[in-house]
């Protein structure tokens, strides 16, 4: 028996034998048969995404009520932590407020001293300054009468020494006057 197939790009047809025509009618079923089963894997596979998304909402919801619970415990907390940190610091700014009075009473109480001290040495330095200064007057009179002294000394040693030197000029210019007119007494000397 043979069969007669178009050809669906030609569109000629042509005869096959029993053989081939069960080949070709075996590839349309096998082809059939993987796009039906591909199509209930794609189906099942949806269905399985769908399932998981609403498993995973539902999981989501419950999450979402237990961290709206633990947020409310947690500010609870916060605030109960809050106040009684509130109290414990203005229990502590209040000992501190009164710390800080009594240290600048003292402070208080140190700096008049340190006026008090100052000023007493303040006079005193004053005191010894004049007294400084006073010995500094009676020194630099001291030593201005010693560099007159000095002076006055060395204007009479120079004085001196000039008095020797012109006294020696003129025995020299003495002797050279006398070897000039007696020039036998040169020539003995020589």
């Amino acid at each position: 028996m043979s069969n007669e197939i178009i050809c669906p790009h030609c569109k000629k047809a042509f005869k096959v034998d029993d053989t081939a025509f069960a080949d070709i009618l075996k590839q349309v079923r096998d082809s059939e048969f993987n796009a039906e089963l591909h199509s209930r894997i794609e189906d099942a596979v949806k269905l399985a995404v769908s399932e998981a998304k609403n498993e995973a909402k539902a999981d989501a919801s419950k999450k979402d009520a237990e961290i709206a619970k633990l947020a409310a415990e947690k500010e609870s907390a916060v605030q109960l932590a809050m106040a009684s940190t509130k109290n414990e610091l203005q229990a502590d700014v209040a000992k501190r407020d009164s710390e800080i009075a009594s240290l600048q009473s003292k402070l208080k109480q140190k700096e008049d001293e340190v006026k008090l001290v100052e000023a007493q040495t303040k006079n005193s330095l004053q005191g010894d300054l004049s007294k400084k200064n006073e010995e500094i007057a009676i020194l630099q009179q001291k030593l201005e009468a010693k560099e007159l002294e000095k002076n006055s000394a060395v204007t009479e040693a120079l004085h001196s020494v000039e008095k020797e030197r012109d006294e020696l000029i003129a025995k020299l210019d003495l002797i050279a006057k006398i070897r000039v007119k007696n020039p036998a007494s040169r020539a003995s000397e020589e």
